[in-house]
């Protein structure tokens, strides 16, 4: 009795384990998993029609034409054929899900891995990017400074020593704080009012300059050098009418908001984006994508920059 169980039971679980391998490695993987349904549905009722005609083989020939054996050997539940076929599907069922899960996970899991990948490539390539366009406002911020100082040497001004001390504030900003990625607003806004000052000095009276501030927020963090470059574009394009060049800036930071609008008075064509403004546009796709926009209008007797930043903290932050 127990030889016969035990070749009863080879012969039954050879033929589950074939079926489920069939099931698993060609029918699923083949037809499912392409999204052929219909066919998948037609391959695996044949596979179970022809497993059921195995196993029923298999029952026959064990207790009805082998009477060398001794059938009665064999448990009562080896002898019920509908119970033996819903056993056998179930762990064909059983066991090629399971290894159809087990291949979902991994690919999962590989899928997820490249995912994290490829978004470290990205913020890396990111960062590259933001340095180097750090790297070109920055001399050209400076470039124009100088300019502003030569001009008045060239005049022998009284005010030269002035500018270059307002230009020294302004290097130990550029060269210091430039390198974080985040300094406070504050911090961003001293250095636009030394700006405002050494353009103050250079202009004397020809110039009419106004800065409203509304900020909710003194400890508010920004990229540094986000606001200049619209400070210094106003004053480069700017054009005196009646002897004067105004100037009028407003900034707002509400609810991790901002707007910053800058005015200044112009005339004729609308002047074409140099350095700065390029490179500022450039630097809000990468650090606000979608959460800013900039908007520049010009008509006869003004132009208007105005930057809008739905949430003031850098996403690389």
């Amino acid at each position: 009795a127990y030889g016969l169980v035990s070749l009863y039971s080879i012969i039954l679980t050879s033929i589950t384990l074939g079926a489920a391998g069939i099931f698993r490695k060609v029918i699923v993987p083949k037809y499912l998993d392409r999204g052929h349904i219909p066919i998948f549905i037609v391959y695996t009722m044949s596979l179970f029609l022809f497993t059921g005609i195995l196993t029923l083989s298999l029952l026959i020939l064990s207790v009805g034409y082998i009477p060398a054996l001794d059938a009665s050997g064999l448990p009562q539940n080896s002898r019920d054929y509908g119970l033996l076929m819903a056993l056998m599907y179930l762990i064909i069922l059983s066991l090629s899900f399971l290894a159809q899960w087990q291949k979902n996970r991994k690919t999962q899991l590989e899928s997820s891995e490249l995912k994290a990948e490829m978004l470290e490539r990205e913020i890396e390539f990111r960062h590259q990017e933001l340095q180097y366009l750090k790297g070109q406002l920055q001399p050209h911020f400076l470039f124009n400074t100088l300019n502003t100082i030569y001009g008045e040497a060239i005049k022998k001004s009284d005010e030269t020593a002035q500018l270059v001390l307002k230009l020294s504030d302004l290097l130990n900003y550029t060269l210091y704080q430039t390198n974080k990625e985040e300094v406070r607003l504050t911090d961003e806004l001293d250095q636009v009012r030394q700006y405002l000052e050494l353009e103050r000095i250079r202009f004397k009276e020809s110039v009419s300059i106004s800065f409203r501030e509304d900020l909710d927020d003194d400890n508010i963090q920004v990229p540094p050098l986000l606001l200049l470059p619209l400070v210094e574009n106003a004053f480069k394009h700017g054009v005196q009418q009646n002897g004067i060049l105004k100037i009028d800036l407003d900034i707002k930071v509400k609810e991790g908001g901002l707007q910053f609008k800058v005015e200044n008075t112009s005339e004729g064509n609308m002047p074409g984006s140099g350095i700065g403004l390029t490179n500022m546009k450039k630097r809000l796709e990468v650090l606000y994508p979608d959460q800013h926009q900039l908007t520049i209008t010009h008509d006869e007797s003004t132009f208007t920059a105005q930057l809008s930043i739905l949430s003031i903290k850098p996403t690389l932050a």
